[in-house]
Order: C-alpha cells, then structure tokens, then sequence
C-alpha cells in the first residue's frame, strides 16, 4: 500500500509462466520494454508483456456517505480483471481497488447510487460488483442472472440497482438493501442487446434496444410490465439508446425518432437534451479528464477556477488480439480495448508499445504492407493508419490515419493487395444488425475507400483475402453478419473476384455445414490451402475450379490470423494449443509443437521463428 493507493489483488499468471523466471517493469505507452526473453526446455520463448495499459471502461461522479465529492472510474484489462480508480475531488487521495474475479475484465456499466457507493456491471463474466468509497472495499456481487455481459447500470425510485445485458435483451436487478438479485427477463423476443438504461422519478425505468431491430422499453416498477415504444413496422438496424438530460429528465434517440421519456411514454422531440455532464450536487464540475495522462481538472461552480488533481494506477498487461511481419522484418502487434500498437525486434529482443496508431479504439484487425509501409485495419467503422517504420514515430503524419471509413467492413478481418499493388483490398464484417459484408478498395496515398462491392455472396461476410497465381481476388466467407445480427445462410463459400471486372468469377462452399473460412493462403504449388473455424483443411485448384483435398484435422479450432507460408515452402498454423506444420503438394500434416496453455492469436514468421500471442504475452518457437 502506498499513501492513499491500495491493490486488491494480483494477477494470477499462466501456469507455463510461472515456470519462467520474466523481469516485468511498469512502463508507460512510447517507452521500450525492458524484459528478459525467457525460454525453457520446450523451445518456446516468452517475450514478455509488450502492452501494458488499461482502458476507462464507464465513470460518473458522486458524493459518498459522508458528503465527499468523488470521481470514479472502472478500468478495464485483460486478462487481469478490472479496478476501481477512486478519486476524491476533496481531498484529492486517488485509490485503486482490484477485483480477483477471473474473466470480470471489461467494466461496462456503472452508477452511483443514492447509499453512496459505486456499481460495476462487467463481461465477459456478467458479474455485478459493489465499490464502498468509504471502507475501499471492492466487493464482488455474483450473477444476476445467466447472462455474461451487463451493458449498462441505473437506480430506480425503489432504490433497486437495474442493468441491462447483451446476450438475450435482458433487464436485471440488484436490492442493496437485501442483498438479493432478480433475472427480470427478456425484453425483446430476438434481440441481443439491452445497451442503455435509465430511471425517471415516476418510477419508470427505460432502456434501448439493438441492433438488427432497434426499440426502447419503458419498465414499470410497481406492476413489473413493460412496454414497447418504438412500433414494429419502425423497427430498423440500428440503436435504441436511453440517457438523462441536463435537466434530470429521460431522453431517448432511434431511427424512429428522438423522444422525451415521462409516464412510461415517449414524447416525439425535435432534439433531446443533452446528456448530463460530471456534475455535482455543489455545482462544481468536471471540465477535462484525461485518461491517458492520467489527470482531471475540477471546474468551480461560483468563479469558473479549475483545479487539477492529477494521479498514479498500476497497470498489468493488457491481451494481444493480432500479430504480423512488419515491412522492416520485425513483429507487429495490436492489444485491445485499448487498442495500442507494439513492435518487437527480434535482433534486439526488446518491445516498444508505440501507443494508439488509429482513431478507432477496439483493435487492429488486420495488417498489410504496402509499398513498404505498415497499413493497419482496425475496428470499429475500419478506421485505417498508414506507418513508415524508417520515419520518427508522430502520430497524424506518421502514421497517417482515418476515422472509420466503412459500414460494410466495419470489423476489417483481413487485407491484400490488388493485383497491380496500387491499392489494398479490405474484407470484412458489416456493423451492428447488417448481414452482407464487402470488399472495399482503399487507396493509402489519398487515404480514402474509392469503392465497395457488398453481397458478393449475399447475406455473408469477407473473412478471409489473397490472390491466387494468376492474380485474381481469392476470398472466404462468413454467414455471420454484424453484431446483433439474425444470421440466414448456412454455409461459407470460397470465391473468385476479378478485380478488373469487379465482379464474382467463381463460386463453391468447400466444406459441407461449415459457416466461417478462417484462412486461404496460396501455396508455392500454385493450389490455394484453406481453413475452416471447426478445423476443417482444404485444397482448391483455381485453374481446375476443384477441390482437390478435403479433411478435418485433429488439432481443434485455428485462431485469428492461423496461417503463413515460411521461406522454407512450408505451412505453418496456429491451433489453440498447438503449432502445426502442413507440407504442400503431399497435403501432410504433423504437430510441431504443443503449446500447455491457450494460443490466442497468430502469426508472425520472422527470422526462423514463429511468433504468436498467449493472453498478454508474446511467445515464438522455432522453425526446423
């Protein structure tokens, strides 16, 4: 403990780690990594954490028991569990309070309510937890319910805490005074996500609803019904989203429409209010706060004069969600929620998180080198950056980058090259509610998505890209639409694009009852080598329009971003706990290596070596 800072709890390290002694250092974003690469008698080598951030997940401001005025935020990490920064706007003591709870990383909701304490709904574990400003505690509340992820928090008149939940649209709710928890349902038959929820003062508590149909709820405590206040045949893709005003009241905005929310009905507006700020029963206000550089200033509600109170966390390590050879032969990497980019040199052994390269904040979902330039796909919306690693690192000119570019490669699963490398293809997911991804071609000089050719196979997403020998688009599919979704089709198809022409050549659904294409790569055999989610490994002959081998492998599910070819002509991919070899021409497969814990992400072929990710750690193995 230092003076005002207290950690809850430490992260409990994966088993293979614990074997292998690694100097971890606290270092902040633009800064090299001075950990030790450690190897044990397996062959792999732990790199170590190249990322270590958190990322402010929800925060509010409110008065404790005692008539202190707090600012409170959940930081999120990965796969450490999150924590609490309590700051006391007068004292100005900053305190950190860690959960142990595994899974409960991403801290969705919170509220203050009226008992003076701070709630905390979370995914990937849908538990609710209860933060006391006064004892510091942070006490974990379980499971309201079966759902895995709550959105969105808000107390109503009866003093109950209501959340909202992704999975089946339920509403959920917690009775500080009990103890008790209650599974309040459904509410919307098809629906995915309740993300919003609000309480007004006569006892109603409202929520919006997504995204393949957007609504809004009105809940009446007292009776336990509720109500839709969107009509059907006005329910489009899209949001439903709940928030208080600047003048306490409940405004709502849709495709239908905005609307002031009072009695359980919604009143049609021209513009809602604006959402009530960090403001305070004193009218003091929070004017700026900074996540990154971790300060916030405190507006005066009489004289305007601000004070700055400025602050200390501990971060762990946040998880690596992509890995890729850079055009300067190096591995480069992409942590999510927050999405920050590292480099890790191999002649060197050392790690720098070069921070966020695009204006998007999820994750880099996919990379490509163009012209000897790094372009960087990333989610949400495919805002796009373009990074010459031989120039100083400054961010808006170098890298370049966009805001998010596309509604139809929303998540940006895999990019190449067009066939006359002037261009880079996207493939990709479409946003919230769609089905019916693209491929969209992006021109990194002028920055900018000259076109984009949608339901090339109809109602399917673009999971996968490459060219075949003769330069045409070769690409997989995915029936899985965007989030929220209601999925049609039943299985994914390879295809053939021909990119002058602009049009679909070829189509064929390599695998019976398969719904994802994982990966297509060409081999140096002139045959396109493919990968299902469920592990099925086919052939194709683009110039036969055949399959040419099918089999399902033994090894389990690929991960993200499985496959590459290595100088030596050889396969290799990532399996969640394996390394696999595969031999083109003769089709044979054998295990290289099997890794105890999880791989998540892969692969990076660099310098002899096969470099993937576990959780937050980057490892590699060696090649024969």
């Amino acid at each position: 403990m230092r003076d005002g800072f207290v950690t809850i709890a430490n992260m409990k390290r994966l088993s293979l780690l614990q074997l292998m002694l690694v100097v971890l250092v606290s270092f902040p974003s633009f800064c090299v990594v001075t950990e030790a690469s450690v190897s044990d008698s397996s062959g792999f080598v732990d790199h170590g954490i190249p990322v270590k951030v958190s990322s402010t997940f929800s925060s509010a401001v409110g008065m404790d028991a005692n008539g202190k005025a707090h600012f409170y935020q959940a930081r999120g990490q990965s796969p450490t569990p999150f924590f609490i920064l309590d700051i006391c706007l007068d004292t100005h003591e900053t305190v950190q309070a860690n959960t142990q709870v595994p899974g409960a990383c991403f801290p969705w909701g919170m509220c203050v309510a009226s008992n003076g304490k701070v709630y905390v709904g979370t995914a990937d574990t849908g538990h609710l937890f209860e933060y006391d400003p006064l004892s510091k505690q942070l006490v974990d509340l379980g499971r309201p319910g079966e759902e895995s992820y709550i959105w969105t928090l808000a107390e109503g008149t009866d003093k109950k805490i209501y959340g909202g939940t992704y999975g089946r649209c339920k509403l959920v709710r917690y009775d500080p005074a009990t103890g008790q928890s209650d599974d309040l349902g459904r509410m919307d038959p098809t629906e995915q996500y309740l993300r919003s929820v609000v309480a007004d003062s006569d006892g109603y508590v409202y929520a919006g609803i997504g995204s393949a149909r957007a609504g809004l709820i009105a809940y009446h405590i007292e009776s336990a019904t509720w109500s839709q206040l969107i009509p059907e045949d006005q329910r489009v893709p899209g949001w439903g989203a709940v928030h208080i005003g600047e003048d306490g009241q409940c405004y709502a905005t849709s495709p239908a429409g905005n609307f002031h929310l009072t009695g359980g009905i919604a009143i049609p507006v021209e513009t809602p209010a604006k959402k009530s700020g960090y403001l305070l029963p004193d009218g003091r206000s929070l004017s700026k706060h900074d996540a990154e550089k971790n300060y916030v200033i405190v507006k005066s509600a009489t004289d305007s004069q601000e004070i700055r109170i400025d602050y200390e966390i501990e971060n762990a390590g946040t998880r690596i969600f992509v890995v890729d050879k850079g055009p300067d032969g190096k591995v480069y990497g992409s942590s999510f929620l927050p999405l920050q980019l590292f480099v890790y040199d191999p002649e060197t052994g050392q790690s720098q998180n070069l921070g966020k390269p695009t204006v998007s904040a999820g994750e880099i979902y996919s990379f490509t080198i163009f012209k000897n330039q790094l372009v960087m796909a990333a989610y949400p919306g495919c805002s796009m950056a373009v990074y010459d690693p031989t120039q100083p690192w400054a961010l808006g000119t170098n890298p370049r980058r966009t805001p998010g570019l596309s509604k139809l490669v929303y998540r940006p699963h895999e990019m190449c090259l067009s066939p006359d490398g002037e261009r880079v293809l996207i493939g990709g997911v479409p946003d919230y509610g769609l089905l019916g991804g693209a491929i969209s071609i992006f021109n990194p000089e002028t920055m900018k998505i000259e076109a984009e050719y949608r339901n090339i196979i109809p109602n399917q997403s673009i999971t996968t890209l490459c060219l075949d020998g003769q330069g045409r688009v070769v690409a997989g599919s995915c029936t899985q639409g965007g989030s929220g979704s209601h999925t049609t089709e039943k299985e994914a198809h390879l295809f053939l694009w021909d990119y002058d022409k602009r049009e679909k050549a070829f189509d064929v659904v390599p695998v019976t009852g398969e719904g994802i294409i994982r990966a297509i790569r060409l081999g140096p055999d002139g045959l396109l080598y493919g990968l299902t989610h469920n592990g099925h490994f086919f052939v194709f002959n683009s110039e036969s329009l055949q399959i040419v081998h099918l089999e399902k492998l033994p090894y389990g599910r690929p991960t993200f971003h499985p496959m590459e070819l290595a100088e030596s002509g050889l396969f290799y991919v990532t399996f969640g706990n394996a390394i696999v070899e595969i031999t083109p021409g003769t089709f044979h497969h054998r295990i290289l290596a099997d890794f105890p814990e999880a791989i998540h992400s892969g692969i990076a072929l660099v310098k002899g070596r096969v470099y993937f990710s576990s959780q937050d750690h980057l490892l590699s193995y060696p090649l024969p």
